[in-house]
């Protein structure tokens, strides 16, 4: 909780127009800004560089580039790896769903069953996500996520 708390503070400090959208808009209806809300939207580039340089200097960066969206829009993800071990301080940002308003099961199973850094091997993120999106379902009778293991393409335990 300590490195989760540090990190919120050294994104605030570098990038203050990020403070509120790194967290779930509809949670913060109802819980204060911290690990329950926290998905890290738009935060990834500051996120990782700044996890890198204070815990994991010997970690690389890994640059996702996807496919520009049908909107125009530029799509890409960094996190950090070495080794088979993947660090993404930002990967919760793929799995927020507004249709339960921050309230349902699904998002209880995202913020709170889920650490909002994950520090893991790929098949470690792929069981995670696998229960995300079969939860998903559930709780909503179809899921939103398309191809969810994208973001971390090429990586291999």
């Amino acid at each position: 909780m300590t490195r989760f708390l540090k990190l919120l503070s050294e994104i605030n400090k570098h990038r203050p127009d990020l403070h509120e959208q790194i967290h779930d808009y509809y949670r913060l209806q109802f819980l204060p800004m911290g690990f329950t809300t926290y998905h890290g939207y738009m935060a990834c580039g500051v996120a990782t560089s700044i996890f890198q340089k204070l815990w994991c200097p010997d970690y690389k960066i890994q640059k996702v580039e996807l496919p520009d969206s049908e909107f125009g829009y530029h799509n890409d993800h960094v996190y950090l790896a070495k080794e088979g071990i993947i660090i993404d301080p930002t990967w919760r940002q793929f799995f927020t769903d507004g249709r339960g308003q921050g309230k349902s099961d699904y998002d209880e199973m995202l913020y709170e069953n889920t650490n909002p850094i994950f520090i893991g091997s790929p098949d470690q993120l792929q069981s995670i996500i696998s229960k995300l999106v079969r939860k998903n379902k559930e709780v909503f009778s179809h899921s939103i996520f398309d191809e969810p293991f994208k973001y971390w393409h090429g990586m291999k335990n």
